[in-house]
């Protein structure tokens, strides 16, 4: 497979997802849709392709990111010092197809050998229903006060409790809180 085919068929569904969540606040930088909500928090939309020398790079993953600076940083008021983030730099990662599922064998991999807009239907379709209501729940900072005392107290004692399972539990929690209140 041609490497133009393959960058082709990535800026187009690129084109498409930023098309739907340009209006909402994001950015393109490079394979990464990203904003700011409250200020500091980031949410992220990132497109990765194989490798290489595996021979794999018409293969696609979606990755998505949110960094929440007091679980990163480990400070208070931290301030953007930053345009954007890389997925990387998140601290709660994860790829289209586990969002919803929440297993790691539902991770999503589009074969760009298939049909483009068949791919582009199936990962806006994804974003819109699954990932776009997790990142509402991680929109608000002053939401996340809880989560800040939790994470310094971590500081305190040290490595004693893992900081991505604090922002694990305390997603769920979130998660658990929206849908309580919306019934």
């Amino acid at each position: 497979m041609e490497k133009n085919f393959v960058t082709q068929q990535i800026n187009y569904i690129e084109s498409e997802v930023y098309r739907i969540v340009k209006p909402l606040g994001f950015t393109k930088h490079g394979r990464t849709l990203h904003r700011f909500v409250s200020e500091d928090i980031s949410q992220v939309i990132n497109f990765q392709c194989g490798q290489a020398y595996l021979n794999t790079t018409h293969l696609l993953s979606v990755n998505i990111g949110i960094r929440i600076p007091e679980c990163f940083e480990r400070q208070f008021h931290i301030a953007n010092d930053k345009t954007y983030y890389h997925e990387y730099e998140c601290n709660m990662r994860t790829r289209l197809g586990i969002v919803k599922t929440k297993r790691i064998k539902g991770e999503k991999v589009y074969d760009l050998d298939k049909d483009v807009r068949k791919i582009c239907r199936d990962i806006i379709y994804e974003i819109e229903a699954d990932v776009l209501p997790v990142f509402d729940v991680f929109s608000i900072n002053t939401s996340f006060i809880s989560l800040s005392i939790i994470c310094s107290i971590k500081c305190l004692l040290s490595k004693l409790i893992s900081i991505s399972l604090i922002c694990k539990l305390f997603s769920f929690y979130k998660y658990f809180l929206l849908k309580s209140s919306s019934r």
